[in-house]
């Protein structure tokens, strides 16, 4: 792990303006944008060890367009299947085999 301070100045970098008046509301926004750039990088070095070629923000916009179908049966149990409709969702499903299964 880095240096906090480093950290610090490239996530206030990267923060919006907070419009918030209650110290609590401040803090959680901070916390939860915190969370969403880190969960962001975090991407990112998945995406580069795994030498995928596509960005963190084209793998977000690939898998927001990812659909699945659950369907019950009468006998009560589950299908589940995956719409895969263009050659870009079946990239990102091969950089993460394990996620979709």
């Amino acid at each position: 792990m880095g240096d906090p301070a480093v950290y610090f100045t490239i996530f206030r970098s990267v923060c919006r303006p907070i419009y918030y008046r209650l110290k609590r509301r401040i803090e959680v926004h901070i916390c939860i944008s915190f969370v969403a750039y880190k969960v962001h990088k975090e991407l990112d070095c998945q995406l580069k060890d795994r030498k995928a070629k596509i960005s963190a923000n084209t793998a977000i916009e690939i898998a927001k367009t990812i659909y699945s179908i659950t369907a019950n049966l009468p006998d009560g149990t589950k299908l589940k299947h995956l719409l895969i409709t263009n050659p870009r969702q079946k990239q990102l499903i091969n950089i993460y085999p394990e996620n979709f299964g």
